[in-house]
């Protein structure tokens, strides 16, 4: 998957939809994105856009990602 639509999407498209979602329902949304993600792109990729959308939605780093 081509990074700049990759971001793009996630710096205007994905923000807008979560705008108009309750809480529990937009961090559910952002993890099974996350999933999908994680199926459909290489990690370089992924780990590029998922620090591009936490930084344009305002999510913390240490909030999320995969419990240990």
């Amino acid at each position: 998957m081509n990074k700049s639509v990759l971001q793009w999407g996630l710096s205007y498209i994905i923000p807008m939809l979560i705008a108009q979602m309750d809480v529990e329902t937009s961090r559910k949304f952002v993890d099974d994105l996350i999933d999908v993600l994680e199926r459909y792109t290489d990690k370089t990729a992924l780990e590029a856009a998922v620090d591009h959308v936490r930084e344009v939605i305002g999510i913390p780093d240490d909030i999320g990602g995969d419990e240990d």
